[in-house]
């Protein structure tokens, strides 16, 4: 007898059954066989018990977390922004992973289908000739059980992936035009920032799919027996209906190799190629007409595949591929290079200057250096008295203190005791007396970690020790006798000569300490220190989630890991649970989608009561022919204000610019988050400024792009 060649199923099964051989034979009952079965039963249920208790304490963590972050969002008012962003992502992972499923696991099947349900195991010669072949059964219950589980974990990775990219497809669906036509394909800028990614995505993930798919359906048909070597030797034998299934996985490859050869022509207009970023002379007149060319070659490529079906061999397709890559390094490589180095280059000033004005005009818009007004500001040797008095309050608000050494000064005197801190000083404009002054403010925020060790208990850190309080404010041009800084708001409670009041000093949310704490327990809050007393509080305002009820403390004893919230006597029918309390922690836990600027700044309203106003940013790194900044972004507006209430938490996103497309794309997709611009208060608008971030953004952008003209761009005069 005369054995075939195994496949690798054929080794791995044989090997399987040895090993269970090895473990049964030779075994013989003993009197202890019924304990050690009973034994091994016992561990069972043992194994069992476990899994069940880490089933529930993973649900516990799960549930508590989904829980107190519902609660969280309700209390500030954005709970359907949290519920999008649950059952969006659950949704295209769900509809992604179905996807991958249905394809992958029924091709598997399918070529188990087609497979041979009875291999030759061996051979041996008969009589006049003949052969007298061998044959076993092709396994099925263990093979189909492994595809099934591998099928499933395959589609829960693709769906995870899938998930992720639910903040683009939000866009896509509520996308509008951004105003920017680009001069190659005229098309919107929106199609590049929201569409373009989305054809991208579908790309990415069939293509992914039908490759996964290939690779498991080819192993399919090798552990079956369906693809074998020849007789011969030499090459492999598929039976016509095994090569039509291969060929038609492979062909639909190749037509998503051609669509993307299509997408790669519109994603020329991120081409670093040329002497500025985006499509270059090279880009446009060479590769652009190639990458069409190597689309249709692509799909000449799976049409032969898919004729080849009807053919033997695969001589056909091997010289269509091969075709395809030659075309696609010469064509594709060689040749675009050849005319950059040798007629573009040359004439580099002459050939690229469309492409610079290119350049230049889209920059200038993506970054809104198109809103910017130049205008000449003669110097002059001489300053008069005419001109001082033309400019007196310019003059009045000359910046003798800078913020660094302030803020030190700051700390010295106005900080009182050690667990309070100034995290920076602020610069804004008050009318003081009647007077319009530059003003420089700081926070007076409590920090826990300055308390003395043996205050760090538990009852401190979470009733005790709870907010900070008040601000110090001081003009910008003056200076006390013993040149320390004249103070408008000062001291503990918050003293001021001035008609500056604050009526509300406490600040429970800011820009330092992010721990939780407990409000209107029965215990009192320190309020702020008096002597050599303190004084105690309660809180009064609305902010915080309530903690009533046994399954309430359990889900925050589980989320934050403290059982002593659970066992706590110190907590009421009215208290409140408040947590992420720092502002920058609050607005990214609702607007992630969104950048915002390290300089949030604390104002005094007209009330007294004290907010914090943060910029917001909409920024994309997808806008055409821009070069994206360090931050991986080319195309920034600064069109949302955010308020936070220092004492209540609220949260409120104003829109100021209507004509940001990218912020009213976010308000469609969340018609709760973002408030029109006419809606901030009047008191808050006086205190607007212009974001730090945003100048030196730009700053940086007109250091070259205040040029016009493309020959002065090129020599970068």
């Amino acid at each position: 007898m005369t054995d075939m060649p195994k496949a690798p199923g054929d080794m791995l099964l044989e090997a399987l059954k040895k090993w269970s051989e090895s473990r049964a034979g030779g075994r013989k009952e003993t009197d202890t066989e019924p304990r050690t079965r009973n034994l091994g039963r016992g561990r069972k249920i043992i194994l069992w018990v476990v899994s069940g208790i880490l089933a529930v304490v993973l649900l516990a963590f799960i549930l508590s977390s989904f829980w107190s972050e519902l609660l969280w969002f309700d209390e500030v008012g954005y709970r359907g922004i949290f519920l999008v962003r649950i059952w969006v992502p659950l949704v295209l992972g769900v509809v992604a992973g179905a996807i991958f499923f249905a394809v992958f696991y029924l091709n598997l099947r399918l070529a188990r289908r087609l497979s041979p349900r009875l291999r030759v195991a061996a051979r041996e010669p008969g009589e006049e000739g003949a052969e007298i072949l061998e044959l076993v059964p092709t396994p099925d219950r263990a093979m189909n059980r492994i595809l099934l589980i591998g099928s499933l974990l395959l589609a829960f990775f693709f769906a995870v992936g899938a998930a992720g990219a639910w903040q683009e497809w939000l866009l896509f669906f509520n996308r509008l035009e951004i105003g920017y036509i680009d001069p190659i394909f005229n098309r919107d800028a929106s199609f590049y920032v929201w569409v373009l990614p989305i054809l991208r995505r579908l790309l990415g993930f069939f293509s992914g799919l039908l490759i996964v798919t290939l690779i498991g359906t080819t192993a399919v048909y090798v552990f079956d027996r369906a693809i074998m070597r020849a007789d011969t030797g030499r090459g492999f034998h598929l039976a016509p209906h095994v090569k039509a299934h291969l060929s038609l996985l492979a062909a639909l490859l190749l037509v998503g190799k051609a669509v993307d050869f299509f997408m790669q022509r519109w994603e020329l207009l991120y081409s670093s190629r040329g002497v500025t970023f985006g499509a270059s002379y090279t880009d446009v007149a060479v590769q652009l007409p190639v990458l069409g060319i190597l689309a249709v070659v692509a799909l000449i490529s799976a049409v032969i595949l898919l004729v080849n079906i009807h053919y033997r061999g695969w001589k056909l397709p091997m010289v269509s591929l091969g075709l395809l890559v030659v075309v696609w390094i010469g064509a594709g490589v060689v040749y675009p290079a050849i005319i950059q180095q040798y007629r573009v280059s040359p004439n580099e000033i002459q050939m690229e200057s469309p492409y610079i004005v290119n350049n230049i005009e889209a920059t200038r818009f993506a970054f809104g250096l198109d809103r910017t007004t130049t205008k000449p500001f003669p110097a002059r040797q001489r300053l008069t008295l005419e001109d001082i008095e033309e400019n007196k309050a310019t003059i009045d608000n000359i910046r003798l203190w800078d913020p660094r050494p302030l803020l030190s000064t700051y700390s010295q005197l106005q900080e009182i005791r050690l667990y309070y801190r100034f995290k920076d000083v602020d610069v804004d404009r008050y009318r003081v007396d009647d007077n319009y002054r530059q003003v420089m403010l700081a926070a007076r925020e409590l920090d826990q970690d300055d308390l003395q060790d043996q205050a760090k208990t538990w009852v401190n850190k979470r009733i005790t020790y709870t907010h900070g309080y008040g601000v110090v404010a001081c003009a910008v041009n003056e200076v006390r006798g013993e040149g320390l800084p004249a103070f408008l708001i000062e001291d503990i409670p918050p003293q001021t000569d001035t008609d500056l009041h604050i009526s509300r000093p406490e600040i429970y949310y800011g820009e330092i300490g992010n721990e939780f704490v407990l409000v209107k327990t029965n215990a009192l809050e320190f309020d702020y220190p008096s002597g050599n007393e303190n004084v105690f509080t309660t809180y009064a305002g609305e902010g915080g989630v309530a903690v009533t009820g046994f399954f309430r403390q359990l889900a925050f004893t589980i989320k934050f890991r403290d059982l002593k919230l659970l066992f706590s006597e110190y907590l009421t029918p009215e208290t409140r649970i408040m947590y992420k309390r720092t502002i920058r922690e609050r607005v990214e836990a609702i607007a992630p989608f969104l950048q915002y600027d390290r300089d949030p700044y604390i104002v005094i309203r007209d009330d007294g009561s004290l907010v914090w106003i943060m910029d917001a940013y909409t920024t994309t790194g997808r806008f055409p022919y821009v070069q994206p900044t360090g931050q991986d972004l080319n195309y920034i507006r600064n069109s949302i204000k955010v308020v936070i209430d220092a004492y209540h938490g609220d949260v409120t996103f104003y829109q100021i610019d209507p004509y940001d497309a990218l912020a009213t794309a976010w308000g469609n997709v969340f018609p709760e988050l973002l408030r029109p611009g006419r809606e901030l208060p009047d008191d808050l608008r006086r205190h607007l400024r212009y974001p730090e971030d945003m100048f030196s953004i730009q700053a940086e952008k007109m250091t070259l792009y205040h040029m016009h003209d493309p020959q002065t761009f090129y020599n970068k005069e």
